[in-house]
C-alpha cells in the first residue's frame, strides 16, 4: 500500500478508531465522512453545500484551501434505537 500511496493512486484515512484504511485517490470524488462511536459503520458522503460553506469560511479568514478532510461522530441509526 505504501507504494500506492507514494504514488498517488492511494491515500490513507484515519477514522479515529486505530485501523488505517486506504482510499483510491487518483481519480475519486472527495468526500467526508459519518463515523458511528458505538458500532464503527463508516459512511463516505458529498455535500455541495457543505462545500461551499467551508470555502466561504477559509476565504473570510485569507485562506485559500488546498484540501480538507471532515469526519463527523455520532450514532448510526440502529445504534440510537438501543
Amino acid at each position: 500500500m505504501k507504494l500506492l500511496v507514494d504514488a498517488g493512486l492511494a491515500r490513507s484515512v484515519d477514522l479515529g478508531d486505530g485501523t488505517v484504511r486506504y482510499e483510491q485517490e487518483l481519480g475519486y470524488e472527495h468526500h467526508d465522512h459519518l463515523v458511528c462511536d458505538r458500532c464503527g459503520i463508516h459512511v463516505e458522503f458529498v455535500d455541495t453545500v457543505i462545500e461551499e460553506l467551508q470555502e466561504g469560511l477559509a476565504k473570510r479568514h485569507g485562506f485559500r484551501l488546498s484540501g480538507h478532510k471532515m469526519i463527523l461522530y455520532g450514532l448510526c441509526a440502529d445504534c440510537d434505537k438501543e
